[in-house]
């Protein structure tokens, strides 16, 4: 019973762990006036985002066209003043988590449940732990815009969390995703 304890325990702690937030940073050129902008097009996916399949791609694009019509600018498919490139890297990463259990909580008897407590941490045979490793898909987006008069970068935002491998989930997240990403864009939406 002890050990069922612990690994519930551990199990909480995973999963509270686990819910990685959007890391977003973003750059951008001062001296540019973003109101002058009224259309953009996709650049294209990058040779290097081929580890992105298609259905997630074609999301990506139509999130970010809601998100920029949303500012009034429309996507045309070619020869937008703006230009929009995006490009994905998943990155493999293992997470290790290791609890100890110094406290010897002793578990579930006749009387309910009671703890046993050994003070001495570490000088115990009683002592349990657990170590667990998880590997999970870090995945890097990253948004560039282009002046397509002058072709100079006048905004980036880079955005990674962890991917969830559940292509519902991911459908449900992209148009959320897009907006995180573009709150620090200099033309806000038009209500």
């Amino acid at each position: 019973m002890k050990r069922l304890f612990i690994q519930i325990f551990t199990s909480v702690l995973i999963l509270s762990s686990a819910c990685n937030p959007l890391k977003i940073k973003h750059h951008q050129d001062e001296t540019v006036d973003f109101s002058k902008y009224k259309t953009f097009s996709f650049f294209g996916w990058t040779k290097e985002s081929e580890n992105i399949n298609e259905l997630d791609k074609k999301r990506l694009e139509k999130a970010f066209e809601a998100e920029f019509k949303k500012r009034g600018i429309e996507f045309v498919k070619e020869n937008g003043n703006l230009v929009v490139s995006l490009f994905v890297q998943i990155d493999n990463e293992t997470r290790a988590t290791t609890y100890a259990n110094h406290y010897n909580m002793a578990g579930y008897g006749y009387y309910g449940y009671y703890y046993s407590y050994d003070w001495s941490y570490g000088a115990s045979t009683n002592i349990s732990s657990f170590y667990d490793e998880r590997d999970y898909h870090v995945g890097t987006l990253v948004v560039d815009v282009l002046d397509t008069q002058t072709k100079k970068l006048i905004w980036q935002s880079v955005g990674s969390r962890t991917i969830n491998e559940n292509a519902n989930i991911r459908e449900k997240n992209t148009p959320k995703l897009a907006a995180s990403m573009m709150q620090s864009f200099p033309v806000k939406p038009v209500k």
